[in-house]
């Protein structure tokens, strides 16, 4: 005999809140991290300073604002990349 517990439509609106904020804290804290490496290998291999990280990072910043509302805005970037950059990062799927 299987048993289960039947939430409310309530409760059910709680547990994905909950979700939520647990998917968006590990996404903020992955960030964090990969922003720490760059700024790392920034400095070290370039001398980036840190005008200039915080720069780098108030622009990522804004594109990533952007990518959230533009439909087109991975298709644009994966064109700049690959074409005029000439980096293969595998085309993100519309």
């Amino acid at each position: 005999m299987k048993s289960y517990i039947r939430l409310s439509r309530r409760e059910k609106t709680e547990v994905r809140n909950e979700i939520q904020q647990v998917i968006e804290s590990m996404r903020y804290s992955i960030t964090r991290r990969i922003f720490k490496i760059f700024a790392y290998e920034l400095n070290r291999m370039y001398g980036f300073g840190k005008s200039r990280i915080e720069n780098l990072m108030l622009g990522v910043q804004d594109l990533s604002e952007l990518s959230g509302t533009d439909e087109e805005f991975w298709y644009h970037l994966d064109t700049v990349l690959q074409k005029e950059i000439g980096l293969n990062f595998e085309r993100e799927e519309k």
